[in-house]
């Protein structure tokens, strides 16, 4: 006997799913606008599969990127043990590259916080993530000079082992700037 399912019972079940998943991204959108966080964790514990990668906002942000834009620490902490926890180390660093609209992985938005705790979390899941470029060619560190995140910066570049690696991090970007360039403009270079 056939396993094969006729088309109308697999059709049906990827509608289902399909539904599931508008479902679920409407959750977590819906959690993460009115700062429950506590919900959002839940879902992340209960569809880790689906909730890590699910984009929630029309400009491509995950549960994780809006907790990070919100300085919601605890609940970082909470998302990324999760993810490190149910994912091998290649998975959980494809989920902490996903990048929204303009290109801005989470760590990206992390140093545009200047938050050393949130840039942590995550850096240490796999520290090759600084090297990671925006759609302009960024890295993380060139995001925490650009906000003056002088301390995310710092953390930052003591993550990369040698002269050779702090300098790829910190070339050109697609507009022929430079991390020193971007720091004397906006003038993050004092206290």
């Amino acid at each position: 006997m056939s396993s094969v399912q006729p088309p109308i019972i697999m059709d049906i079940t990827r509608a289902e799913r399909r539904n599931s998943s508008k479902s679920m991204k409407e959750e977590l959108f819906k959690y993460a606008m009115n700062h429950k966080w506590e919900e959002v964790v839940k879902i992340y514990e209960k569809d880790h599969n689906r909730a890590y990668k699910a984009k929630i906002t029309r400009s491509g942000y995950t549960a994780l990127h809006l907790a990070i834009t919100e300085i919601q620490e605890e609940v970082v902490e909470k998302l990324v043990e999760l993810i490190k926890r149910s994912c091998d180390p290649a998975e959980a660093k494809e989920v902490l590259t996903i990048k929204n609209e303009r290109g801005h992985s989470p760590l990206h938005i992390a140093a545009q916080t200047g938050n050393v705790r949130i840039c942590a979390c995550i850096a240490t899941v796999d520290p090759s993530l600084v090297h990671i470029r925006d759609g302009k060619g960024k890295t993380p560190l060139y995001a925490a000079v650009q906000y003056g995140g002088k301390k995310a910066f710092l953390y930052l570049s003591s993550l990369l082992p040698g002269d050779d690696h702090r300098l790829s991090c910190c070339t050109k970007t697609s507009d022929r700037m430079t991390i020193l360039h971007n720091a004397i403009i906006n003038e993050n270079f004092g206290e």
